[in-house]
Protein backbone atom coordinates (compact mmCIF):
# COMPACT_ATOMS: atom_id res chain seq x y z
CA UNK A 1 0.00 0.00 0.00
CA UNK A 2 1.08 3.60 -0.43
CA UNK A 3 0.05 7.11 0.54
CA UNK A 4 0.26 9.74 -2.16
CA UNK A 5 0.08 13.40 -1.20
CA UNK A 6 0.34 16.34 -3.60
CA UNK A 7 0.58 20.05 -2.89
CA UNK A 8 0.66 22.45 -5.84
CA UNK A 9 0.68 26.23 -6.04
CA UNK A 10 -0.14 28.20 -9.17
CA UNK A 11 2.47 30.93 -9.58
CA UNK A 12 1.73 34.51 -10.64
CA UNK A 13 3.48 33.82 -13.98
CA UNK A 14 1.29 30.79 -14.82
CA UNK A 15 3.75 28.10 -13.72
CA UNK A 16 2.62 25.32 -11.38
CA UNK A 17 4.97 24.55 -8.49
CA UNK A 18 4.43 20.97 -7.27
CA UNK A 19 5.40 18.83 -4.28
CA UNK A 20 4.61 15.10 -4.33
CA UNK A 21 5.11 12.88 -1.28
CA UNK A 22 4.94 9.14 -1.98
CA UNK A 23 5.05 6.95 1.13
CA UNK A 24 5.92 3.27 0.61
CA UNK A 25 6.23 0.51 3.18
CA UNK A 26 8.18 -2.74 2.72
CA UNK A 27 11.42 -3.97 1.21
CA UNK A 28 12.54 -2.22 -1.95
CA UNK A 29 15.48 -0.42 -3.52
CA UNK A 30 13.64 2.70 -4.53
CA UNK A 31 10.81 4.14 -6.55
CA UNK A 32 10.23 5.32 -10.12
CA UNK A 33 7.94 8.20 -11.04
CA UNK A 34 7.03 9.28 -14.57
CA UNK A 35 5.83 12.87 -14.75
CA UNK A 36 4.01 14.02 -17.87
CA UNK A 37 4.00 17.68 -18.91
CA UNK A 38 2.08 16.83 -22.08
CA UNK A 39 -1.09 14.77 -22.20
CA UNK A 40 -1.12 12.61 -25.34
CA UNK A 41 -4.94 12.67 -25.31
CA UNK A 42 -4.82 16.41 -25.98
CA UNK A 43 -3.96 17.16 -29.57
CA UNK A 44 -4.51 19.89 -32.10
CA UNK A 45 -6.10 23.27 -31.58
CA UNK A 46 -9.69 24.35 -32.17
CA UNK A 47 -10.64 27.86 -31.08
CA UNK A 48 -14.31 26.87 -30.77
CA UNK A 49 -13.99 23.69 -28.71
CA UNK A 50 -11.11 23.53 -26.23
CA UNK A 51 -12.19 20.18 -24.74
CA UNK A 52 -9.33 18.07 -26.11
CA UNK A 53 -7.03 20.90 -27.14
CA UNK A 54 -3.26 20.79 -26.79
CA UNK A 55 -3.32 24.36 -25.42
CA UNK A 56 -3.52 22.82 -21.93
CA UNK A 57 -0.13 21.12 -22.20
CA UNK A 58 2.61 22.86 -20.25
CA UNK A 59 5.96 23.67 -21.84
CA UNK A 60 8.14 21.38 -19.74
CA UNK A 61 9.41 20.36 -16.31
CA UNK A 62 12.00 22.41 -14.43
CA UNK A 63 13.51 22.98 -10.96
CA UNK A 64 13.45 19.29 -10.02
CA UNK A 65 14.51 18.32 -6.48
CA UNK A 66 14.28 14.81 -5.06
CA UNK A 67 14.73 13.74 -1.44
CA UNK A 68 13.55 11.07 1.00
CA UNK A 69 13.52 9.97 4.63
CA UNK A 70 12.21 7.19 6.84
CA UNK A 71 8.81 7.87 8.41
CA UNK A 72 6.92 6.48 11.39
CA UNK A 73 3.53 8.15 11.58
CA UNK A 74 2.27 9.34 8.21
CA UNK A 75 0.04 12.30 7.41
CA UNK A 76 -0.44 14.86 4.66
CA UNK A 77 1.48 17.38 6.78
CA UNK A 78 4.71 15.41 6.19
CA UNK A 79 4.83 17.06 2.78
CA UNK A 80 6.14 20.24 4.43
CA UNK A 81 8.77 18.56 6.64
CA UNK A 82 12.21 20.08 6.20
CA UNK A 83 14.46 17.16 7.16
CA UNK A 84 14.40 15.08 3.96
CA UNK A 85 17.75 13.86 2.63
CA UNK A 86 18.61 15.31 -0.79
CA UNK A 87 19.37 13.07 -3.77
CA UNK A 88 22.13 13.42 -6.33
CA UNK A 89 21.48 12.93 -10.05
CA UNK A 90 23.71 10.16 -11.44
CA UNK A 91 23.98 8.26 -14.72
CA UNK A 92 24.14 4.85 -13.03
CA UNK A 93 23.20 3.36 -9.64
CA UNK A 94 23.14 -0.03 -7.95
CA UNK A 95 20.47 -1.74 -5.88
CA UNK A 96 21.11 -0.80 -2.27
CA UNK A 97 22.30 2.72 -3.09
CA UNK A 98 20.77 5.68 -1.30
CA UNK A 99 20.05 9.29 -2.18
CA UNK A 100 20.67 8.88 -5.90
CA UNK A 101 18.38 9.24 -8.89
CA UNK A 102 18.55 8.63 -12.63
CA UNK A 103 16.73 10.96 -14.98
CA UNK A 104 15.34 9.83 -18.34
CA UNK A 105 13.74 12.25 -20.76
CA UNK A 106 10.66 11.13 -22.71
CA UNK A 107 8.85 12.96 -25.49
CA UNK A 108 5.90 13.86 -23.24
CA UNK A 109 7.59 14.01 -19.85
CA UNK A 110 10.40 12.81 -17.61
CA UNK A 111 11.05 9.65 -15.61
CA UNK A 112 12.93 9.66 -12.31
CA UNK A 113 14.29 6.43 -10.83
CA UNK A 114 15.10 7.07 -7.17
CA UNK A 115 17.35 4.87 -5.05
CA UNK A 116 16.69 4.66 -1.31
CA UNK A 117 16.91 1.18 0.14
CA UNK A 118 14.28 -0.06 2.59
CA UNK A 119 14.07 -3.32 4.48
CA UNK A 120 10.57 -3.22 5.90
CA UNK A 121 10.54 0.49 6.68
CA UNK A 122 8.26 3.30 5.64
CA UNK A 123 10.00 5.69 3.26
CA UNK A 124 8.69 9.04 2.09
CA UNK A 125 9.94 10.10 -1.36
CA UNK A 126 9.57 13.84 -1.86
CA UNK A 127 9.56 14.94 -5.51
CA UNK A 128 9.50 18.68 -6.18
CA UNK A 129 9.24 20.28 -9.63
CA UNK A 130 7.65 23.08 -11.60
CA UNK A 131 5.44 22.72 -14.68
CA UNK A 132 6.41 25.56 -16.98
CA UNK A 133 3.56 27.73 -18.30
CA UNK A 134 0.76 25.44 -17.10
CA UNK A 135 -2.01 28.06 -16.94
CA UNK A 136 -4.03 29.06 -20.00
CA UNK A 137 -5.25 32.66 -20.22
CA UNK A 138 -8.70 33.15 -21.76
CA UNK A 139 -10.51 36.42 -22.40
CA UNK A 140 -12.54 36.13 -19.22
CA UNK A 141 -10.75 33.65 -16.91
CA UNK A 142 -7.48 31.88 -16.27
CA UNK A 143 -7.61 28.07 -16.41
CA UNK A 144 -5.54 25.15 -15.20
CA UNK A 145 -6.17 21.68 -16.63
CA UNK A 146 -3.68 19.39 -14.90
CA UNK A 147 -3.46 15.71 -15.85
CA UNK A 148 -1.75 14.27 -12.76
CA UNK A 149 -1.90 10.58 -13.68
CA UNK A 150 -2.73 8.85 -16.95
CA UNK A 151 -3.63 5.20 -17.41
CA UNK A 152 -0.66 4.89 -19.76
CA UNK A 153 1.96 6.18 -17.31
CA UNK A 154 2.42 2.83 -15.54
CA UNK A 155 1.64 4.23 -12.11
CA UNK A 156 1.07 1.93 -9.17
CA UNK A 157 -2.20 1.52 -7.30
CA UNK A 158 -2.29 4.33 -4.74
CA UNK A 159 -4.28 4.46 -1.54
CA UNK A 160 -5.07 7.57 0.46
CA UNK A 161 -4.50 10.03 -2.38
CA UNK A 162 -4.84 13.69 -1.39
CA UNK A 163 -4.30 16.61 -3.78
CA UNK A 164 -4.34 20.30 -2.88
CA UNK A 165 -3.99 22.98 -5.56
CA UNK A 166 -3.65 26.58 -4.41
CA UNK A 167 -4.33 29.75 -6.40
CA UNK A 168 -1.75 32.58 -6.50
CA UNK A 169 -4.13 34.53 -4.24
CA UNK A 170 -7.75 34.58 -3.12
CA UNK A 171 -10.52 34.47 -5.70
CA UNK A 172 -13.36 36.73 -4.55
CA UNK A 173 -15.56 36.67 -7.63
CA UNK A 174 -17.68 34.21 -9.59
CA UNK A 175 -14.96 33.00 -11.98
CA UNK A 176 -13.81 30.25 -9.59
CA UNK A 177 -15.01 26.82 -10.74
CA UNK A 178 -13.42 23.41 -10.26
CA UNK A 179 -13.73 19.82 -11.45
CA UNK A 180 -11.86 16.55 -11.03
CA UNK A 181 -12.00 13.50 -13.30
CA UNK A 182 -11.03 10.15 -11.83
CA UNK A 183 -12.50 7.32 -9.74
CA UNK A 184 -16.09 7.67 -8.60
CA UNK A 185 -14.91 7.19 -5.01
CA UNK A 186 -13.16 10.57 -5.07
CA UNK A 187 -14.43 13.99 -4.20
CA UNK A 188 -13.23 17.56 -4.69
CA UNK A 189 -14.03 20.65 -2.65
CA UNK A 190 -12.96 24.26 -2.54
CA UNK A 191 -10.51 25.48 0.09
CA UNK A 192 -11.75 28.69 1.70
CA UNK A 193 -9.66 31.35 3.38
CA UNK A 194 -10.55 33.16 6.59
CA UNK A 195 -12.22 35.85 4.54
CA UNK A 196 -14.56 33.25 3.05
CA UNK A 197 -12.94 33.59 -0.36
CA UNK A 198 -11.54 30.61 -2.26
CA UNK A 199 -7.81 29.96 -2.21
CA UNK A 200 -7.69 26.52 -3.86
CA UNK A 201 -9.17 23.03 -4.19
CA UNK A 202 -8.77 19.80 -2.22
CA UNK A 203 -9.34 16.41 -3.86
CA UNK A 204 -9.37 13.11 -1.95
CA UNK A 205 -9.45 9.58 -3.38
CA UNK A 206 -9.46 6.37 -1.36
CA UNK A 207 -7.82 4.35 -4.11
CA UNK A 208 -6.50 5.04 -7.60
CA UNK A 209 -5.84 1.95 -9.70
CA UNK A 210 -3.00 1.86 -12.21
CA UNK A 211 -5.39 1.91 -15.17
CA UNK A 212 -7.21 5.07 -14.07
CA UNK A 213 -6.68 8.71 -14.99
CA UNK A 214 -6.77 11.62 -12.60
CA UNK A 215 -6.96 15.27 -13.54
CA UNK A 216 -7.89 18.50 -11.80
CA UNK A 217 -9.35 21.42 -13.71
CA UNK A 218 -10.18 24.87 -12.42
CA UNK A 219 -10.91 28.39 -13.61
CA UNK A 220 -10.17 31.50 -11.61
CA UNK A 221 -9.79 35.27 -11.73
CA UNK A 222 -7.24 36.07 -14.44
CA UNK A 223 -6.09 39.12 -12.45
CA UNK A 224 -4.29 36.70 -10.12
CA UNK A 225 -1.82 36.04 -12.96
CA UNK A 226 0.21 39.25 -12.76
CA UNK A 227 3.35 38.33 -14.69
CA UNK A 228 3.22 39.40 -18.35
CA UNK A 229 5.12 36.27 -19.43
CA UNK A 230 1.89 34.29 -18.96
CA UNK A 231 0.30 36.27 -21.78
CA UNK A 232 2.21 34.07 -24.23
CA UNK A 233 -0.28 31.35 -23.27
CA UNK A 234 -3.41 33.30 -24.22
CA UNK A 235 -6.32 31.81 -26.19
Amino acid sequence: SSNYYIKAKIQSNGDLKVKELIVLKGSFNGYERSIDFQNSALSGYNDIDFEHSAIYNSDGIKDVKISAKYLNNVSYNNIDDTDYESFEEVSYANAGDKRKYIYTKRYDGDTYRMYYESRGNKVGFLVEYTLDNAVVMHNDVAELYWQIFTASSDNDTYEDLKVKVYLPGEDDNDTFRFWAHGPLSGEINGIKSYGDYYEGVYATIDELDNDEDLDVRLTFNKNLITDDSALDHTY
